[in-house]
């Protein structure tokens, strides 16, 4: 055992026949010398021992990289952090590991993530307590994982077309998210997925998306919940079946509006039936000049143009 060859070094014995009875004493009931020695042992021992956990446990917290694939997968998933910009990188194809909360290997005062095409889920607490603002993922995302950004510095987040199911609390207590858009392939959103979301103003949802259970989990006007009082619900499908999704949830006192969409070089823009922009999710693809179109989506029609020289 490796608690032995440590104890072997330190020349602890480990059998040593006083160790359940250190209290032997001399007639005069002073410590005898194998007691005085045992106890001197005892104090290398724990010395030794404590200082091998903080070794160990400082070793982890500053590993630069390693593995993050899902176990029994043929995953490929590694990460990588950079201090000096706070950045964490993953890179790879398949699926994330998933994890018990505190046991994430990258730091959690990453505040910038950057996911490469080519994996296809964020695992369980893969970012939860993490200090990220923003992210946006690839189109090769499929789910995210439970409490994912759970308590995260989270702010904005672009779910891609690609994702299929959020998964339970995975957004809980990003009290930073203001408005999230999940797009239509999106078949369901688990239980309590923007609970304790305290600042959530608009969610955007498809009539297709089915609500698992109570997504914003004890949701009240109370401070420190999500406030379903003033929250706005727009659907980008047939409102009376995302009525009856909502209703389903125990939300039957929520209605929702009528929401179009528009997406353009990677940025998806929310009307609400009068035709005003709602909200946007996405980062352009491409830093070109903004085209009409873009310039449409942002400010509505444009009647003229002004090229000014200089």
């Amino acid at each position: 055992m490796r608690t032995k060859g440590i104890a072997d070094a330190i020349g602890f014995n480990i059998n040593h026949p006083l160790r359940s009875s250190p209290l032997t004493a001399n007639a005069q009931g002073e410590d005898s010398k194998e007691v005085k020695k045992w106890r001197n042992d005892m104090r290398k021992w724990i010395f030794v021992l404590t200082m091998f956990c903080t070794f160990h446990v400082h070793a982890q917290q500053n590993l630069t990289s390693g593995s993050c694939a899902k176990e029994n997968t043929d995953s490929s998933c590694e990460w990588s952090y950079d201090s000096n910009t706070r950045t964490l990188t993953i890179t790879g194809i398949g699926a994330m590991a998933d994890y018990e909360q505190n046991t994430q290997p990258w730091p959690k005062e990453a505040t910038k993530i950057e996911i490469a095409d080519g994996i296809t889920s964020i695992g369980a607490r893969a970012f939860q307590y993490v200090s990220v603002s923003e992210i946006n993922l690839p189109d090769t995302i499929t789910s995210i994982g439970q409490h994912a950004f759970d308590f995260s510095q989270l702010s904005k987040i672009n779910i891609p077309d690609s994702v299929t199911s959020i998964k339970d609390y995975a957004f809980r207590g990003a009290t930073h998210l203001t408005d999230v858009v999940v797009p239509d392939t999106v078949q369901r959103i688990d239980r309590g997925t923007f609970s304790y979301c305290t600042r959530l103003h608009t969610l955007t949802i498809g009539d297709n998306t089915r609500l698992n259970g109570d997504i914003f989990y004890r949701s009240s006007i109370d401070t420190g919940y999500t406030d379903t009082v003033n929250l706005k619900i727009y659907c980008t499908g047939n409102t009376a079946t995302c009525d009856a999704n909502l209703a389903a949830a125990g939300y039957g006192n929520l209605k929702s509006e009528k929401a179009t969409t528009k997406k353009i070089n990677g940025v998806t823009y929310v009307y609400d039936k009068n035709g005003k922009l709602v909200t946007t999710s996405g980062n352009r693809t491409e830093k070109r000049i903004y085209t009409l179109d873009e310039a449409n989506a942002i400010a509505g029609p444009v009647n003229r143009v002004s090229i000014r020289y200089k």
